[in-house]
């Protein structure tokens, strides 16, 4: 091999260890600048998720607190057999389904478990009283977990078999001083909410909504849901924690969900991290919704909002 050939093989061979070491250092930068995107991009959506989905259940929310407040409902549910009162009742039932979104309402009493309730089309009027809870009835245990976990209201995915409804349910504790009477409380149509507020995020991005225990309440795919979650126990691979692929990372999750709720940070903190989900690396922005008492997990697929091979310079 002559001086020249070897030359030019030396110089060829350069060439190609800069172009990799290039290529190498560029792959690097590239990917660094996707994940400061991505943050932003998690930090912003889950924000604006946030504000989207609060708009209308913080309404909703208030006021089923004012009906849990009404000394009408509480002196009737203290004799719910007085008639006077009862028709009294009635009024002030109907006065809170007029404002209510979905039109309608319901009022459990906790001593006969009889459940009030009437709907958009104001089928019930007359006849509000359409069953009888029972502890012993499994899709009752909503109403009975609801009073023994004792918080003032409590947001829950349901099917209601004897109405025939699914919706998510604002239920909030009536209370006469420290004695429970029963549950008040409103629904919002489940589809249609997911529809509106969950289904409108682009490919490759995918909202979560989850409670304290980590049972997912809201999402697209509806097969994701903990329906009842509150008379439902969360196992460590359940709810929103089943979509992680690594022990690891399910304890990371749980220890952030940990320090949202009872940091004193502010309101709008977003915290974001690296998740395998379904053999695919997702970042995950996530945020708390004191006035819900919900967390929301927004997962980003970079991969498909932002692959490297779009910052190939041709």
């Amino acid at each position: 091999m002559n001086l020249k050939t070897r030359f030019l093989l030396l110089a060829a061979l350069l060439v190609l260890t800069a172009s990799a070491t290039a290529w190498t250092v560029f792959q690097r930068i590239a990917e660094g600048i996707i994940e400061q995107w991505g943050v932003r991009l998690a930090e912003t959506q889950v924000r604006y998720d946030s504000a989207r989905l609060l708009q209308p259940v913080a309404r909703e929310v208030a006021l089923a607190r004012q009906m849990a407040n009404s000394s009408v409902l509480r002196r009737w549910a203290l004799k719910p057999n007085n008639a006077a009162r009862f028709a009294e009742a009635k009024v002030e039932m109907e006065s809170f389904r007029a404002n209510f979104k979905d039109q309608s309402y319901f009022v459990a009493l906790l001593e006969s478990g009889a459940y009030f309730h009437n709907n958009a089309n104001n089928e019930f009027v007359d006849q509000p009283l359409r069953y009888h809870l029972s502890p012993d009835r499994p899709q009752d245990a909503w109403f009975y977990s609801t009073i023994r976990d004792g918080r003032d209201f409590h947001l829950n995915v349901n099917p209601d078999a004897a109405l025939g409804v699914t919706k998510l349910w604002i239920n909030v504790l009536l209370r006469n001083g420290e004695r429970v009477l029963g549950v008040v409380g409103t629904g919002l149509e489940l589809d249609s909410f997911i529809r509106d507020v969950v289904d409108v995020s682009p490919s490759g991005i995918r909202t979560l909504f989850v409670d304290h225990r980590g049972a997912i309440q809201l999402s697209g795919d509806r097969d994701l849901i903990t329906y009842a979650s509150a008379a439902s126990p969360i196992a460590d691979k359940q709810g929103v924690y089943r979509l992680l692929d690594h022990e690891e990372d399910r304890s990371r999750l749980r220890a952030m969900l940990t320090q949202l709720a009872t940091s004193a940070s502010p309101p709008t903190t977003v915290l974001s991290h690296f998740f395998s989900v379904g053999g695919k690396r997702h970042l995950a922005g996530i945020a708390y919704l004191a006035e819900l008492g919900w967390f929301e997990i927004t997962l980003l697929d970079l991969d498909q909002l932002m692959p490297v091979s779009r910052l190939n310079i041709a």
